[in-house]
């Protein structure tokens, strides 16, 4: 089924993103938590971390009314036997992945940038925001920090950012896929060894699949064994999306970037898309006519679809026919929504997130807009009525 309506992206039109008292942010998540939305996290509009700020907040999107308001979060300072560890305040995070488990916010991995001040560092803790009946948020820190190097004693991951992750509600787990790890001698520290400290330009891009089950805390992983059983699988990659259909249980994955080891800024944009069958552990690349390859885009999928839209595009100055795209699972094939006339061209929407209100029947995006930093924008688009 191909919309016909893409001119709404502008014609909703655009719903007011959260009051940050001037702050932009991008590398945050958005999460849909049945009537409710989730955004967490953040960083600001400088791609410099010397001069970032990371954001700790959990806002909430009221799709009726239109608004948002900032959720109070409480906890209190516990540790327990490996890894229940509650905090009492806020922890920030950006560059990390989100998903709901239909009970629970779960916000794994990234980057923390308290200040300018302050020294910046990756974050692989595993946080639980828990929804209480006064509508604060439960804070739940489930993992301790771990190697850079590799999976500790206990078997969880290593270091990573810019990962994606979606969730099982069939096996209670959460997968993640790809990022970038901070393993690297040469280009560890977010690259500043080669001379930049410009953190979309940095090595070690990932191809690891990692199951996190969340009623044991523990990671199983399936990187392995998923390649075992298929005949190809995906290359290392940041910076892409992934979504789940939970149908026939697959996890798609599409676009992102493998940045050079040898060549400062020197980096391969993927747009292939691949399929990972759970009930198989076994990946499946799908042959389609494709996107312009992409990274810093933004998904989020329907029951029958995976709407892509935003990023940085390969052979174009950013911000060059940033359109709506529609992926069917059906028929595994690519439809553009509306004309390049009706696209944000040049006002490029990179590094956001979006998820799909079923309540409502529309997908919701949250970034930020264009490679200058003039703005957040936060609109909503709606798909026709099931069976229309």
């Amino acid at each position: 089924m191909v919309l016909s309506h893409a001119t709404s992206l502008r014609g909703l039109p655009p719903v007011a993103a959260p009051d940050l008292s001037g702050q932009r942010r991008y590398w945050h998540t958005l999460t849909q938590a049945g009537d409710a939305t989730y955004s967490y996290g953040g960083s600001d509009t400088s791609l410099n971390p010397a001069l970032s700020t990371d954001y700790g907040g959990v806002w909430e999107f009221d799709g009726t009314a239109k608004s948002w308001s900032l959720r109070d979060v409480i906890g209190e300072t516990t540790v327990t036997a490996r890894g229940r560890i509650r905090v009492d305040s806020m922890v920030r995070k950006s560059a990390h992945c989100a998903v709901w488990t239909g009970e629970s916010l779960l916000a794994y991995g990234g980057a923390g940038y308290l200040s300018v001040t302050t020294n910046r560092g990756l974050k692989t803790n595993l946080i639980e925001f828990r929804p209480l009946p006064n509508r604060s948020l439960f804070q739940t820190m489930l993992s301790r920090n771990v190697s850079l190097t590799g999976a500790d004693a206990s078997g969880w991951p290593p270091l990573r950012y810019l990962m994606s992750c979606i969730w099982d509600s069939h096996r209670r787990s959460m997968i993640v896929f790809g990022g970038t790890l901070d393993s690297d001698p040469l280009f560890g520290d977010w690259g500043t060894s080669v001379g930049t400290s410009d953190r979309r330009y940095h090595p070690n891009q990932t191809d690891e699949l990692w199951e996190y089950h969340f009623d044991s805390n523990t990671w199983t992983n399936l990187t392995a064994s998923a390649k075992m059983n298929s005949l190809s699988s995906p290359s290392a990659r940041a910076y892409h999306t992934a979504v789940w259909e939970s149908t026939t249980d697959t996890m798609y994955v599409y676009g992102g970037v493998e940045y050079s080891r040898t060549t400062q800024a020197g980096e391969t944009f993927r747009n292939d898309v691949w399929a990972y069958i759970r009930g198989a552990n076994m990946w499946e690349q799908l042959v389609a006519t494709m996107p312009t390859a992409r990274f810093g885009h933004m998904a989020a999928a329907t029951g029958t679809s995976m709407y892509v839209y935003g990023g940085v595009l390969e052979g174009f100055v950013l911000g060059a026919n940033d359109c709506l795209w529609e992926f069917s699972y059906a028929s595994k094939s690519w439809s553009q929504l509306g004309n390049s006339n009706s696209c944000f061209v040049h006002s490029a929407s990179l590094f956001g997130s979006a998820t799909f209100d079923g309540c409502r029947n529309k997908v919701l995006f949250y970034g930020f807009q264009d490679n200058f930093g003039r703005g957040d924008f936060f609109f909503q688009y709606g798909l026709p009525a099931p069976g229309s």
